[in-house]
């Protein structure tokens, strides 16, 4: 046998139906009646707390029902039960039998609840019951119950069958017999005082899935698995389905094992006296079926799409050069494969038939596979510290992928004040904006985890979460949770995924470099300048390493005079290691980030003794030093006060005053429509630029900025050139 154990859900305030799940009240909103719940989907009992005296009353309306007799310390009115001291609510022992039955025949099992949790006096080392069927503490067939590891946690457990065992259980819920098998699965989601609803589900294939409604009442899947195989062929008879406390709360041998239970306070919560296992809050509507509801059925319109269209076969098609062409023009561009006889291919090779091979290019980015895998591969690379595409879906890849879908200017990915989250009408994933995209990269791994198309999903961040609203702005939070508009947007540089690869710790020079490998494509020690003026360059960088000043002058200068003069625009960033969220000296107070009197990050000055005659950084002024020689060459650097698109050559030294005139300056270089020519090269040609590659890139860089730095339109471009895919 195998326990299954700890699932988390959250509570929410407000309802949203969902598509086959019920309400509140326990009405489906597709219009099904009970007989219909119990011939389509199972409904073995339904409890939705409308009479206010007496038993509850199981609605299901199947033969036999399974009523609850209501013990003392409730309070009831129309439509809810609420438990307000140790008590318990429950059925006759054996009366759920025909439940158990059903369960084992069908070997699936979904648990359906609207609560409210109080948890005054509830966060203790114990499982507080607030729904199982068992004969006792130590024998059970399924529980949801509630506990406490640093917090509140709710667990959800089934036996099944599976002869392995592991003893590293929570609350006590160890099995006695030596074939048992506990999985934990967490999820810290708790919230008290509103009501959540909760669906918990097992499969034939032995597939686990929690759902758990957010703060918006929209349903998202907390927590999967595929290991919970064995069906429930061990599920025990005589057993009692019981809400608020365990069966046996009173017996002498549940109170021989919780004599020592003690509460967070530290206080023995039962002294022996009364075992108790109770849960305090108020049940809205409980159901119970022997079928796995499936994600489109609880998800509706926000679950993740299906497989692709079969595509017929057509045994009629000519396999042509040009047809061959069109496949690998596909296979480049979307980064999967399709059959020969794809209807897609076949417009794809009358445009190259035609000489038009960007319009047959243009098919294939409007692929799902376009944005799901080659532009996902493309940004994810640019986005973390190791430069590897194997990194997690991130706001950074979220913003390339929605700038390139939407046809936006490039140049906004680098001064853009927004970010791309998928749309609560469409997904059902983590999106609280503290917690799960400032401060952890919850929304963006549920994306990528539960599959969903981002071509169709993300939109832009919206004011006041409505979609329709297209004005956004970027956020920023205080260390006290308190969210502000960005006070120096920079677009994909001021996302969480750059921040927290490249500003945390250190002196935030790592911030500069990047910001020219990444979107310059030119790593330090080729735009290093010997004959730079040092005059910014800190003072923790010793003039004298090892007495000697030459060694500074002949090693250390050149990278740290043209990247400590542009330090400064990053002065008052910082990601906090301890709480995982990005810092600016502007919002943050001395409580939660170290910085001087104008928000300037203390790291930004440390190790001041090394060389006391270095740069003091007092403000967000920056000069940029790589402007002579090669440096001026290369990346041809553009005055936006001449030329509000592109500008002019600057005729003084580029210089400003925060992050967002420093990501300008970078957007404007010759060098970063370049940069992206060859990084759309690398992606879709699948080699490195050779020299003999220079003219097509610095080309297509022209042809990329004339045509409004569209990037969808570059990787067109680069992939039909002969350097690409040949004559």
């Amino acid at each position: 046998m195998k326990l299954l154990h700890v699932l988390t859900f959250l509570a929410i305030n407000g309802l949203v139906p969902y598509a086959f799940a019920l309400d509140e009240n326990g009405v489906d909103p597709s219009g099904l009646s009970t007989t219909q719940l119990r011939l389509q989907r199972g409904l073995q009992a339904l409890y939705t707390f409308a009479n206010t005296s007496g038993s509850v009353l199981d609605r299901s309306g199947n033969a036999n029902p399974i009523d609850l007799s209501v013990g003392p310390n409730v309070s009831r009115s129309n439509g809810q039960l609420s438990v307000n001291a140790v008590t318990i609510v429950k059925s006759a022992p054996g009366t759920a039998d025909r439940l158990v039955n059903a369960c084992k025949t069908s070997n699936e099992l979904t648990l359906e609840m609207w609560i409210e949790n109080d948890t005054q006096g509830q966060l203790d080392i114990i499982s507080r019951k607030i729904l199982t069927l068992s004969n006792g503490f130590a024998n059970g067939n399924f529980h949801i119950s509630q506990d406490y590891d640093n917090g509140g946690v709710y667990t959800m457990g089934a036996k099944l069958g599976n002869n392995r065992r592991e003893d590293d259980l929570i609350g006590g819920m160890d099995d006695p017999n030596p074939s048992t098998f506990d999985l934990s699965l967490r999820n810290n989601v708790l919230r008290s005082n509103r009501k959540q609803h909760v669906i918990f589900t097992i499969d034939q294939k032995g597939v686990a899935r929690s759902y758990v409604s957010d703060e918006n009442g929209i349903a998202i899947e907390r927590v999967a698995t595929g290991d919970f195989s064995g069906g429930f062929t061990n599920w025990a008879t005589g057993m009692t389905l019981a809400l608020g406390n365990e069966v046996d709360y009173e017996s002498s041998s549940a109170r021989k094992l919780n004599a020592d239970d003690v509460d967070n306070a530290g206080t023995i919560r039962n002294n022996g006296s009364v075992a108790s296992r109770d849960w305090l809050g108020t049940y809205h509507m409980v159901a119970i079926y022997c079928k796995a509801l499936s994600r489109s059925e609880v998800l509706g319109s926000r679950a993740p799409g299906g497989l692709a269209p079969k595509i017929g076969l057509d045994l009629n098609v000519q396999v042509t050069p040009e047809r061959t062409k069109a496949l690998t023009l596909y296979r480049r561009l979307t980064g999967t494969t399709t059959p020969m006889y794809d209807p897609d291919l076949t417009t794809m090779e009358n445009y190259i038939k035609s000489g038009d091979l960007v319009s047959a290019a243009h098919v294939a980015t409007d692929k799902s596979g376009f944005y799901n895998r080659t532009l996902v591969d493309f940004a994810t690379t640019m986005s973390n510290r190791d430069e590897t595409p194997r990194a997690e879906l991130n706001d950074f890849t979220a913003m390339v992928v929605g700038v390139a879908r939407d046809d936006i200017n490039a140049k906004e990915l680098l001064t853009g004040n927004y970010l791309y989250v998928g749309d609560i009408r469409k997904t059902a994933v983590r999106r609280n904006m503290q917690e799960d995209i400032l401060m952890s990269n919850n929304h963006y791994s549920d994306l990528s985890r539960l599959g969903y198309d981002l071509k169709d999903v993300l939109v832009k961040y919206p004011v006041n979460d409505n979609p329709a609203n297209s004005v956004s702005k970027q956020k920023i939070m205080r260390g006290d949770g308190v969210l502000f508009d960005h006070p120096d947007p920079a677009g994909l540089i001021t996302t969480r995924a750059f921040m927290s690869a490249h500003a945390i710790a250190g002196t935030n020079r790592r911030l500069v470099e990047y910001t020219f490998r990444e979107f310059l494509c030119q790593p330090i020690n080729m735009w290093a300048d010997a004959n730079a003026p040092d005059a910014m360059v800190g003072r923790d960088v010793d003039r004298y390493p090892g007495g000697y000043n030459p060694k500074f002058q002949t090693t250390c200068r050149s990278c740290h005079a043209v990247m400590d003069s542009m330090r400064p625009a990053f002065g008052r960033f910082n990601f906090s290691e301890d709480m995982n969220y990005v810092q600016h000296g502007y919002i943050d107070n001395d409580t939660f980030m170290e910085k001087n009197a104008t928000g300037i990050a203390t790291k930004m000055n440390r190790n001041e003794n090394v060389f006391p005659g270095g740069y003091e950084m007092i403000n967000t002024g920056w000069k940029n030093y790589a402007i002579t020689g090669t440096n001026s060459a290369y990346f041809g650097w553009r005055d936006v006060a001449n030329d509000p698109v592109d500008g002019s050559s600057f005729s003084s030294r580029p210089q400003g005053t925060n992050l967002g005139q420093f990501a300008g300056m970078i957007s404007r270089a010759d060098a970063f429509p370049r940069c992206m020519a060859k990084r759309v090269f690398k992606s879709v040609c699948k080699r490195e630029v050779e020299t003999f590659d220079e003219n097509m890139i610095n080309t297509e860089a022209e042809i990329f900025k004339s045509n409004g730095y569209n990037l969808r339109s570059l990787f067109e471009r680069v992939a039909v050139t002969k350097e690409c895919i040949g004559q």
